[in-house]
């Protein structure tokens, strides 16, 4: 009764331990993204996430993939465009990494930088944003980016972009303020947009949103090898919040609940049947001589005690009960009667059948045979034996 109070017990314990969890989390949610500061990494299909955009170019034929190494290995990679989204501002780029950047673009690297708030400097080279876009974005140039494009769809949040050395064309603008803006640096160059929500999974499709996104990466020949800088959005970094493509795919969600509430079950299981509820078995002891050994031991004890009256009662009284029931009789029933059914059934010889039992019974109540009239005894007996077929 004291087992059975202890294991009920410890299932309303773990019971209450996975209703509590399910309360923290109903009660104590993950902090609601929104426009202003979701995620906008490849591998969110959040709202804000940009899942939607790099699955449409791996569909277009690109070859794409996610760089999750600082940019100071750059020049190691076979990278031909970067797509930089909104960085996490809680993975800050060290001023090394921003000079390497801008050294992988002089050396013909292409940067797509898509973010409402840019300040990028390095030698010859300041793109700044500004404030936040007043009127309707409009193309203002003819030219590759800006091919089926005729309306954009954005948010109050997107900004102005200026190049301060002024070498920059500007494609996409609002009130003359620029949004969209394609620099040349050495053999390179760097597009930079203001307005996430183009390639947002939530804004991917509004208006010409989905053509202008296409044509930031241009022919696969153009874009060549891409990469989506995750990075600065905590994937692959010590300091940051990702872990890895699945653990980011998960985050915010019920999943990693439910595989702690499995893996929960599973220990109580395995506390459960690994607990024993009755009085212990002893282990299995194996036998130190085999049947042959103890059939020889006995015979040699025998031969020593010169027992041979043991052997044949031994013998004679296993065969006797094996013909009454062959028989069919009792088994105090008369030798005579006996070997008369026996015989009968058998259609064997009776006096031969009687012979060898009287002699038997003899043996057991005159006097012991010898040696080897106990063996040929034993062989008449055998023999008749065979013939009953017991």
């Amino acid at each position: 009764m004291g087992r059975n109070a202890f294991t009920i017990g410890f299932f309303g314990l773990v019971l209450a331990i996975i209703i509590g969890l399910n309360l923290l989390l109903v009660s104590q949610p993950v902090s609601e993204e929104n426009e202003a500061d979701g995620s906008r990494s490849s591998y969110k299909a959040s709202p804000f996430g940009t899942l939607a955009f790099h699955e449409l170019l791996v569909a277009k034929g690109h070859r794409v993939s996610r760089f999750e190494r600082p940019y100071t290995e750059l020049a190691d990679s076979s990278i031909n465009t970067l797509v930089i989204v909104a960085p996490n501002a809680a993975v800050g780029m060290s001023e090394q990494e921003i000079t390497a950047l801008g050294d992988w673009i002089a050396d013909g690297g292409r940067a797509i930088v898509i973010d409402r708030f840019v300040n990028f400097s390095v030698d010859g080279m300041t793109i700044e944003t500004g404030t936040q876009v007043s009127g309707t974005p409009r193309p203002v140039s003819v030219s590759p980016l800006t091919t089926g494009v005729q309306s954009l769809k954005i948010t109050e949040y997107a900004t102005t972009v200026e190049d301060l050395e002024q070498t920059a064309v500007v494609h996409v603008a609002a009130n003359d303020r620029a949004m969209l803006i394609d620099r040349p640096y050495g053999a390179g160059h760097i597009i930079v947009l203001t307005e996430t929500y183009v390639v947002q999974n939530n804004g991917i499709r509004e208006a010409d949103n989905l053509a202008l996104a296409l044509n930031l990466l241009g022919s696969t020949e153009t874009a060549g090898a891409i990469a989506f800088d995750e990075y600065h959005h905590g994937f692959g970094s010590i300091g940051g919040s990702g872990g890895g493509g699945l653990r980011g795919y998960i985050a915010g969600t019920p999943v990693p609940w439910i595989i702690l509430q499995l893996a929960l079950l599973g220990l109580v299981m395995a506390l459960t049947f690994g607990s024993r509820f009755a009085r212990p078995v002893p282990l299995k002891r194996e036998r130190r001589t085999s049947a042959l050994e103890f059939v020889s031991s006995m015979a040699n004890i025998q031969r020593l005690a010169k027992a041979s009256d043991l052997a044949i009662e031994n013998i004679y009284g296993h065969f006797r009960r094996r013909l009454c029931r062959y028989a069919g009789l009792p088994s105090n029933t008369m030798t005579d009667s006996l070997a008369t059914v026996a015989a009968e059934r058998a259609q064997i010889d009776r006096s031969e059948l009687l012979s060898v039992m009287r002699r038997c019974e003899n043996a057991l109540a005159i006097r012991p045979p010898e040696p080897g009239d106990l063996v040929d005894l034993i062989s008449d007996l055998r023999r008749v034996e065979a013939k009953l077929k017991l």
